[in-house]
């Protein structure tokens, strides 16, 4: 699994995405680090 920023441009961002199985599905997560929370935002299946 790998971890990336949504926006390349803001590595730093709070909206971040994760590749998993095999990289045939895509997370995209908004880290709310002063709430300790964090929101899923889309789950897409490439397969």
């Amino acid at each position: 699994m790998e971890r990336t920023p949504y926006n390349e441009a803001d590595p730093d961002g709070w909206m971040r995405q994760l590749d998993f199985a095999d990289e045939r599905g895509l997370i995209t997560y908004l880290v709310l680090e002063d709430q300790d929370r964090v929101d899923v935002l889309n789950v897409t299946w490439f397969g």
